[in-house]
């Protein structure tokens, strides 16, 4: 009786234990941008639940769709179901079960990753076991989640070397042993601790301020676990391989097994004599695109070379280079092309692209973490994450169609990771995740996962939006909070990839207003070149002439008259001479120059400016399109609140006034000419790439006689357009963060309120837009003392150029004396004058070069009474 008695209530007690815990897992709420929870189960039926809420304030507003995605693995990582969460109308909850009747053994996973700054909060439920596991995947631990993790237990990986490493901001973070000895315990910063791999240890983490609070732990997988025997028992996530060595994730313990039934196969690729193909290639001339330095046929030998078949080797498979580049000759089917599906080249691809993702040692990108990543951080910037494995992608789709199960479960194991934790994330720094739209689009479509072309097309919806994106409102994609030219090349090139193999034509929507803004920054010079300002631009030295990556125009010429602008020349025609030089040099020099320069045959030559992808089929090109400064003679366009653009029969003109960046901005505190600049013959050159900053004024002044006579750059203080204030080797300018402008289109005035960094002074510019010339009238606040006022004058210096003087009523190369007026004049006569209302002093000052253009500047000094007035017109 008794034992029944106690069997009763020991049975109650447990009852109530379990509900207790229960409970206690089920009132967990998190907000992590990213986390992996572990299901322990003993087989049998199995079930998983997640809900997820978000308030819903501002939500139309923020940069990102509130959106969730999470992915369900079975304990041999492999994915079972993708949950896709796009609340696009707001409805701020979200509810996913799934069930499971015969589950296998061991630790599931649910990987979740939400938008970021969208307020999502999620819950997890698993039975029959409603314990488990957390990682912060790769994100900081924000405000009130710290209160989730009070007391835990983590393991250190068995293998694991490097040391734990920690942040903290108002967060008390305690590390102890098992047997309670601390080893840490601070509140604030950043300390690195070295633990005993294969050891259990405790962690804490208490807050005072939970509103206002954040930690991150990286080093290692720090995974959350209830009580040290269930840490124990998951390992730190870590599986083991063929060999017994520890690995992060399932697929590379699969990759390890695919790579032993590689041994012993021929994977021997003979090379082709080019040479004897040479009259197929000539009978189609768009196989120039593979024999040119950057075509995949020059660049194959140096390719294979890169790949180690050493099969005795631990590295045995990996590729010192991306191998990508050859994927586009393996589906080619042309005959011009004699590896089209040769069996040993799709191995060796998939064996270099997979140990790469698998086992690759490019820091901060290879290999996969347990996170699903390339780094084991706390921070959840992905800038450089969304850049890598574009090609991977490209290759994944180009070699579905012949993968075999095995090998395509693999691609597609791999790729996923990245893809699924950093689905939707944007950075300030566009071009960066400019580049994700088309890893989904393509990983989707090769993967046979349509879910992931779906958020592909999601991403460029948000990014299109202009209540998200409200740099869209002037027509650029921001790159440190402002305008860019040469770094928006980059993002349009990405965009312009997606859409070449999407047709979104909502990238195409987007492209053109991209296009179409910067297309105004730039004017045609008279030897048929292009060349614009970058005065305005906030992260790198080019303007939109430069666009790097080719700015993406040329993908999707076919269809949009802003990209088509850029690519109204005629292609020459192949010729039997030139075949015989690329084919010359492939034999005889393509091996060293690759040794020498392998970045041209293993990015250069696949990536979406390369020649393949619009002459291999034909993209044609709209024509008759036209830049706008030559489209039309006479308007004035203003983009957003940033930019005016004007345009007369006889000039074309544009401003730069926005301040669209905050003072933390990395350009802040930058001197005005760095120490990467350096003078040989009379020309300063920069070693660095680094900006001086962006400044409001005016950008440029173009006749179409002439062309570009003063164009603003952001090189340096010295190649902007704009007012310097100088005192014995001292300088002072106007401040990027401070003034106000006016556009009185009626009185057609533009007018500049400017402030200095240093001086208590205000700058007023007053542009007047005259019919036949553009007017310039600068007034200082206050007397300057025994500082110098100068009105800088940044010139493109061209061959068939030259400057002179009006000094006492004649034109002269130097000025040694006042003068009334200024010209810039070319070969033909042709040019540009500056008049002044009243003599002034100028001075020579530097000449500037940096990527094939050449600025010579000249300083006019402001009198004393801090006025300065003039007409520039072309002639």
């Amino acid at each position: 009786m008794r034992k029944s008695y106690l069997l009763v209530w020991s049975l109650v007690l447990l009852s109530l234990l379990l509900t207790f815990r229960v409970t206690a897992v089920e009132s967990k709420s998190y907000a992590l941008e990213g986390a992996v929870f572990y299901f322990e189960h003993a087989g049998g039926p199995f079930e998983v639940s997640l809900q997820a809420n978000h308030p819903g304030v501002n939500s139309a507003k923020k940069q990102v769709t509130p959106a969730l995605l999470a992915t369900l693995y079975d304990p041999e990582g492999h994915p079972l179901e993708d949950v896709y969460w796009y609340d696009e109308n707001d409805a701020k909850r979200f509810e996913w079960t799934r069930r499971i009747e015969d589950a296998q053994s061991g630790f599931w996973e649910l990987r979740i990753s939400v938008s970021r700054a969208c307020g999502i909060q999620y819950q997890v439920k698993s039975s029959p076991n409603p314990e488990y596991a957390i990682l912060a995947s790769r994100c900081w631990i924000w405000h009130r989640d710290t209160l989730n993790f009070a007391k835990s237990w983590f393991m250190v990986p068995e293998d694991q070397q490097k040391p734990l490493e920690v942040f903290s901001k108002n967060v008390t973070v305690r590390v102890a042993s098992l047997d309670g000895k601390e080893l840490l315990n601070f509140a604030n910063g950043s300390n690195k601790l070295q633990l005993t791999a294969g050891e259990v240890y405790q962690l804490e983490l208490s807050t005072q301020r939970p509103g206002w609070n954040w930690s991150g732990i990286g080093g290692m997988p720090v995974i959350y676990c209830p009580n040290p025997e269930l840490a124990r028992r998951l390992e730190a996530g870590r599986c083991r391989g063929p060999n017994g060595q520890l690995l992060p994730l399932g697929f590379q313990k699969r990759f390890l097994e695919w790579r032993e039934t590689l041994k012993g196969t021929n994977l021997n690729i003979e090379l082709v004599d080019l040479e004897n193909l040479k009259e197929v290639f000539l009978a189609h001339p768009e196989s120039r695109a593979l024999l040119t330095t950057t075509g995949s046929l020059a660049a194959l030998e140096f390719l294979l070379s890169s790949q180690n078949l050493d099969e005795s080797k631990p590295d045995y498979g990996s590729a010192r280079y991306d191998m990508g580049a050859l994927a586009f000759l393996y589906r080619l089917d042309k005959p011009y092309n004699p590896y089209f599906r040769h069996p040993a080249l799709l191995k060796r691809i998939s064996l270099a692209c997979l140990y790469k993702l698998a086992l690759g040692s490019l820091a901060y990108y290879y290999p996969m973490k347990e996170n699903g990543t390339g780094q084991e951080i706390s921070s959840n910037y992905a800038g450089g994450d969304a850049m890598v494995m574009v090609s991977d992608a490209v290759v994944f789709d180009l070699l579905k169609e012949d993968l075999d199960t095995e090998l395509h479960a693999l691609w597609s194991e791999a790729l996923g990771y990245p893809l699924r934790r950093l689905f939707n994330v944007r950075e300030s720094c566009e071009n960066q995740t400019a580049h994700m739209p088309v890893k989904l689009w393509l990983y989707g479509r090769a993967a046979e996962k349509p879910l992931f072309q779906e958020i592909a097309r999601n991403f460029i919806r948000d990014m299109a939006n202009i209540e998200r994106n409200p740099f869209l409102r002037t027509g650029y994609l921001q790159e440190s909070y402002g305008p860019d030219a040469t770094y928006q090349g980059l993002s349009n090139s990405l965009l312009a990839f997606y859409a070449y193999f999407s047709k979104d034509p909502e990238a195409d929507r987007l492209l053109d207003t991209l296009f179409t803004f910067l297309n105004h920054t730039v004017v045609p010079e008279p030897d048929g070149s292009i060349f614009g300002a970058s005065g305005f631009s906030h992260r790198t030295m080019g303007g939109w002439y430069i666009g790097q990556y080719g700015g993406g125009t040329r993908l999707v010429a076919d269809r949009l008259s802003s990209a088509a602008c850029r690519h109204q020349d005629v292609s020459p025609p192949f010729t039997e001479e030139e075949c015989d030089q690329l084919l010359k040099w492939i034999r005889k020099h393509a091996l060293s120059y690759y040794k020498n320069m392998p970045h041209v045959a293993v990015s250069y030559s696949f990536a979406p400016y390369a020649a393949i992808w619009y002459e291999i089929p034909k993209v044609p090109v709209l024509p008759g399109a036209q830049l706008p400064v030559i489209e039309k003679d006479s308007f004035r366009r203003q983009f957003g609140d940033e930019f005016l653009f004007v345009r007369q029969p006889s000039y074309y003109s544009g401003h730069y006034y926005g301040r669209s960046s905050g003072r933390s901005v990395h350009f802040a505190k930058n001197p005005p000419l760095n120490s990467t600049w350096q003078e040989k013959e009379g020309v300063w050159t920069p070693a660095g790439r680094d900006i001086f900053m962006p400044l409001q004024g005016p950008q440029l002044f173009w006749t179409p006689q002439y062309g570009s006579a003063l164009v603003s750059m952001n090189w340096n203080l010295f190649t902007h357009w704009t007012v310097r204030l100088e005192e014995n080797g001292q300088y002072d300018w106007v401040d990027y963060w401070k003034g106000s402008q006016e556009y009185d289109e009626k009185g057609d005035t533009l007018t500049y309120q400017q402030e200095f960094q240093k001086h208590a002074m205000q700058l007023k510019r007053i542009v007047h837009i005259g019919n036949e010339a553009l007017t310039m009238s600068l007034a200082l606040s206050a007397p300057l003392e025994s500082w110098t006022a100068f009105e800088q004058f940044p010139w493109p210096l061209r061959k068939d150029t030259r400057m002179e003087f009006q000094q006492r009523g004649e034109w002269v190369p130097t000025a040694t004396a006042q003068i009334t007026a200024l010209r810039w004049i070319n070969a033909v006569g042709n040019g540009v004058l500056a008049k002044f209302d009243r003599p002034v002093t100028v001075r020579p000052g530097k000449t500037f070069q940096d990527q094939g253009k050449t600025i010579a500047t000249l300083d006019v000094v402001i009198p004393a009474d801090g006025k300065l007035n003039y007409v520039l017109s072309g002639f």
